[in-house]
């Protein structure tokens, strides 16, 4: 696969995920609509910043469990369904649920999925590669937080949460539909020159 197309890819999976960081966008609608403190909502961040540490764990020792396209198409149910269950929520449980578990695991599992799919693909100039893969976090929080805070003007925030539960739904189905990167070594036969991306390897060291 052209590294060119791992990054675009990787782009569409790991892009959006940086907006789990603009959450205090969310703070005082919530806070209006649901009648939650700032506590509350805190709770809510803090769990979905520990549940990204989560599966940034996990993701590792699923590579030699499942094909690259269903690892990805998971982590997008992940993260869109996580955000629907935000934007329907009645109270923190169903929030903390949504945003602070799955949207939290879905988005660590991707990114620790395109840094070691992109790793395996380029093979020049990685330290840049990488950097560009990082920087997609807080990119994504820097071009979201503007685009939530229109949002919630204009729609609502139950709105917005839902749509964004799209967004991450389109863009993660169409980094699965090019996901088709090389592994590294072993667990599948090779055609000629090619290497199977019917698993992972696990992480190096």
């Amino acid at each position: 696969m052209s590294p060119w197309r791992v990054l675009a890819a990787s782009t569409a999976l790991n892009a959006p995920i940086g907006s789990l960081y603009a959450f205090s966008v969310f703070l005082q609608p919530l806070e209006a609509l649901l009648g939650l403190t700032r506590a509350d909502l805190a709770f809510v961040f803090a769990l979905a910043a520990a549940a990204f540490g989560v599966g940034m764990m996990v993701a590792p020792s699923l590579y030699g469990v499942a094909s690259t396209p269903l690892l990805v198409t998971a982590c997008a149910v992940a993260n869109a369904l996580g955000l629907a269950l935000a934007a329907t929520a009645g109270g923190l449980a169903q929030l903390a649920i949504g945003y602070g578990v799955l949207f939290g695991l879905g988005g660590g599992a991707a990114y620790i999925l395109v840094q070691q799919m992109v790793n395996l693909s380029v093979t020049r100039r990685q330290g840049l590669v990488n950097g560009y893969i990082v920087s997609l976090l807080p990119a994504g929080a820097m071009i979201a937080a503007p685009l939530f805070g229109w949002g919630i003007r204009a729609f609502g925030v139950r709105a917005t949460l839902g749509g964004f539960a799209i967004v991450l739904a389109i863009t993660g189905f169409a980094s699965a539909a090019t996901s088709r990167w090389p592994k590294a070594n072993g667990g599948g036969r090779s055609s000629g020159g090619s290497r199977s991306s019917s698993s992972w390897p696990p992480l190096p060291g």
